[in-house]
């Protein structure tokens, strides 16, 4: 009795998963079974949502397979416990292809649709009327606005090029043109240096002949002496002279090489200019020639020799 109960059972329980099984169906219908290339066709897709356990998702621009792709979704609702989805889809693969099946997992047991035969041809030919000869070739001439976009395009791909032939054709010209009538720089003369006691011998000799003493000017002759021994100490020793005093004059050239004679002769001649300049006194005849013939015996005895 037991064994029987238990066989009714189990008959039971099959009968009522193999029904369950034949609820649960993905149902896919096309509008049609042919089309020209790139032409939409309407599809409907229709499955039971209770105990699904994936879901259907396509969206606009999608690829399902076999050439075909989701060209817009038209809607998608539930109704009645049944998911269904209405798209258009379209292939551009000419020749017999076939929808791919769409699948839905209830659980482990995954529903699939069957795949739907669908030929994609390139154009609708109508056998019944008669082949028509082949049209001949129309030449379509150029007009001037052609020409000129043609020009503006070429020279938009190969502007580089024109701008470096530009740019010789510029440094070719000037070159040829320009280059040789710019100005030559006129090079400086060379400074011609004249040694410092060649200087100081024309300055003494000028102020010899001015006469300054003779004709009244004591005090502005002994000034210019004095600014010729300083611009003479200054050119050949490279000693400061200027805005210095005859002590700081003196003081700045005890080191230098010179006789001593010829620094007795040079203190003299800065002393007796300085009583000349600030105790106003008149030297005599002839202490104005000697101080004069000092500074000259000075420049010569001082003066840097040549090799």
């Amino acid at each position: 009795m037991n064994l029987l109960f238990k066989k009714i059972l189990i008959l039971l329980l099959a009968i009522i998963l193999l029904s369950a099984s034949y609820a649960q169906k993905v149902e896919v219908k096309a509008d049609r079974d042919s089309i020209l290339i790139g032409e939409v066709i309407q599809l409907s897709i229709e499955y039971p949502i209770e105990q699904a356990t994936t879901s259907l998702n396509v969206y606009e621009g999608d690829s399902i397979g076999n050439g075909f792709e989701v060209f817009e979704v038209f809607s998608k609702d539930t109704l009645n416990g049944n998911v269904q989805i209405k798209l258009g889809i379209s292939s551009f693969e000419p020749g017999l292809n076939s929808i791919p099946p769409f699948s839905v997992f209830y659980g482990e047991n995954q529903i699939v649709s069957t795949p739907i035969p669908v030929f994609v041809s390139l154009v609708k030919v109508d056998t019944s009327k008669r082949f028509k000869d082949i049209h001949p070739v129309f030449y379509d001439p150029l007009t001037l606005a052609d020409k000129w976009q043609l020009f503006l395009n070429w020279m938009g791909k190969n502007w580089i090029i024109i701008a470096l032939i530009l740019l010789l054709l510029i440094t070719v010209l000037w070159f040829l043109f320009f280059r040789n009538k710019t100005p030559k720089q006129i090079k400086p003369e060379p400074e011609i240096i004249i040694p410092a006691h060649i200087k100081a011998h024309q300055s003494l000799t000028e102020l010899k002949d001015k006469e300054l003493w003779q004709k009244g000017f004591q005090k502005e002759y002994n000034v210019q002496l004095t600014e010729i021994m300083q611009q003479y100490i200054t050119d050949r020793y490279a000693v400061p002279t200027k805005e210095k005093t005859s002590a700081e004059i003196l003081h700045s050239i005890r080191f230098v090489e010179m006789e001593e004679q010829n620094k007795n002769n040079l203190r003299q001649l800065l002393m007796l200019s300085d009583l000349v300049k600030f105790a106003k006194e008149k030297p005599t005849e002839s202490e104005n020639n000697q101080v004069l013939n000092n500074a000259f015996d000075f420049v010569e005895t001082t003066k840097k020799q040549t090799a």
